[in-house]
């Protein structure tokens, strides 16, 4: 890695975990990943003592009100949390899901690297599931996960490129999720909130 490439790795993880703090996930994989193939050598270390302290300076103000607020606004446990994230990530409406879902689960069975990814898979998936079943944060849902989106796109391509033919299962899946949009598309944000469920629910409450 150039000293360019490195500071571009430590900006911008950098910045994205001082944006939102779950995307430390993406850091922790990498070490995970260095560490488990004998990588992570003193340039790595440096590379992320300087992603970590980016990162945490956005919070260093607002660690007070960080705390109190883990303290007082706890959920409940969400049981259906995962298949939820889960449809989000493949594109929610019904088509892109099973069409992405055919893409992902192809370049995951056919990926010959998928043994490397081992240890970033347990990187993310062991303290999510810690936060979703010990932690239950009030408003932990979809939103903090969006950062796993390019993993999906990259798994499809991934697909694609090994089996052309699979290109039609691509297109399906970029269609319906156009298709599905386009009627939002001359209404504003705060509208569309409004029609989604939990919008519904939260301008109920107000």
């Amino acid at each position: 890695m150039t000293k360019r490439q490195a500071a571009l790795y430590v900006g911008a993880l950098g910045i994205a975990i001082g944006t939102q703090s779950y995307a430390g996930l993406v850091l922790l994989a990498h070490v995970f990943t260095l560490v488990a193939e004998g990588r992570f050598s003193i340039a790595w270390r440096r590379r992320v003592e300087m992603v970590v302290a980016v990162g945490i300076a956005p919070y260093v103000g607002m660690i007070h009100p960080l705390l109190h607020a883990e303290q007082t606004r706890k959920g409940t446990f969400q049981p259906f949390l995962p298949p939820e994230v889960a449809r989000d990530l493949l594109g929610r409406r019904d088509v892109a899901v099973v069409a992405l879902g055919v893409l992902v689960i192809a370049a995951w069975s056919a990926m010959p690297v998928r043994r490397r990814l081992r240890p970033a898979a347990a990187a993310i998936l062991v303290p999510l599931a810690v936060v979703w079943v010990v932690m239950h944060p009030l408003d932990l849902g979809s939103r903090f996960l969006v950062w796993l989106v390019p993993l999906v796109a990259v798994a499809a391509a991934w697909a694609v490129a090994q089996h052309p033919a699979l290109a039609v299962v691509a297109v399906v899946a970029l269609g319906s999720m156009v298709v599905s949009e386009v009627p939002t598309w001359k209404r504003g944000p705060h509208r569309v909130a409004a029609d989604c469920p939990r919008g519904r629910g939260r301008a109920r409450r107000r």
